[in-house]
């Protein structure tokens, strides 16, 4: 991609339209001074002394703020908030970016807003806490729910599809209306990046990572192994095989393997000497395909600019960054890539 392309590319994302749903959430980073550390007077169990604590977009939530970063100005979120004070800082930081959040509806019982709270310790994160892994979504918001997706597809031209938590959002009716609503507006592309439920929703664009896809294709596959690039190409073909829609497969730092139509297409990943932190990278990739996908570039195209986006984003530690037009054309101009192994 030439430098004059990608200026082209971003000043046209501004005019993309597109909508996410799915499992919006707050990271809350807890900034802990060990050496503040005393005995508690009630406990006797030594405290761990908050020094700054931050909000951040997480999930869907980050997808969200990485295409508004971007340049994106036409966007809508559709969600189930918890009526705590988790959803009011998740509205709150929505809003603060010019998120249009009217399908956003509140369920007050059996539902805690998403939140990943994490405690940073000398500088390293440690266990965090997650609330809204027992959520139940009610017959009453699954209708708000669809509703706002049937009054708003008309106007979009990517559904972004995100699922994180097991339970949740996603219920059999959800699933179901989101598949009749797609079938409804063929010409709305829908992104698919769900962790556990990718082939809930055949008729989508699907975007993985290896490890996902591997375990989609039959093969029994735990965090840590290492999925060889012969075993990723084999599962995006599989995939596209099976779905007859795009498959953009991640690899980490070994970039994107992307399959349509036109072949398969492999997408290096960027070399990175610094440390980096990759929570929330494949979000910054899915909104970077998602960007060029409403604009009517190939996926190819799509998936090196999410490349771009997450290569920025992955350098900024202990919060799930998000990439500026200004920060993608830096990257790109002194990017260099790892070989394909």
């Amino acid at each position: 991609m030439t430098e004059t392309h990608l200026a082209t590319l971003l000043g046209e994302i501004s005019r993309a339209r597109i909508g996410v749903v799915g499992d919006f959430c707050v990271d809350s980073y807890y900034m802990v001074d060990s050496e503040a550390s005393r005995p508690s007077l009630e406990t006797g169990l030594m405290t761990r002394p908050v020094r700054e604590q931050r909000s951040t977009l997480g999930g869907a939530g980050n997808v969200a703020a990485n295409l508004h970063a971007i340049g994106v100005k036409h966007l809508k979120a559709f969600a189930v908030v918890g009526h705590d004070s988790m959803g009011a800082e998740l509205l709150r930081l929505l809003n603060a970016i010019g998120i249009d959040t009217r399908s956003l509806s509140v369920q007050k019982n059996d539902w805690q807003t998403n939140c990943y709270v994490k405690p940073i310790i000398q500088g390293e994160e440690s266990n965090r806490y997650d609330f809204g892994a027992f959520n139940s979504i009610s017959p009453e918001s699954e209708r708000i729910l669809l509703g706002s997706l049937a009054d708003a597809l008309s106007e979009l031209d990517v559904l972004i599809i995100n699922q994180q938590f097991e339970r949740g959002l996603h219920s059999a009716r959800v699933k179901s209306g989101i598949n009749q609503l797609l079938a409804k507006f063929p010409d709305v592309i829908g992104l698919v990046d769900c962790r556990n439920i990718a082939e809930s929703y055949p008729a989508g664009v699907h975007k993985l990572n290896d490890l996902e896809a591997s375990r989609l294709c039959g093969v029994s596959r735990v965090p840590a192994d290492v999925i060889t690039r012969q075993e990723a190409l084999h599962s995006a073909a599989g995939l596209f095989s099976k779905w007859r829609n795009p498959v953009f497969l991640t690899r980490g730092r070994q970039g994107c393997i992307v399959v349509d139509d036109s072949g398969t297409h492999e997408i290096p990943g960027l070399r990175t000497t610094d440390k980096i932190d990759t929570v929330g990278a494949g979000d910054s990739v899915v909104s970077g395909i998602a960007a060029c996908l409403s604009i009517g570039s190939p996926p190819a195209e799509a998936a090196s600019f999410g490349n771009l986006v997450a290569g920025v984003t992955v350098q900024k530690l202990h919060q799930t960054g998000t990439a500026t037009p200004d920060e993608i054309r830096a990257l790109h101009r002194c990017a260099t890539y790892m070989e394909l192994d």
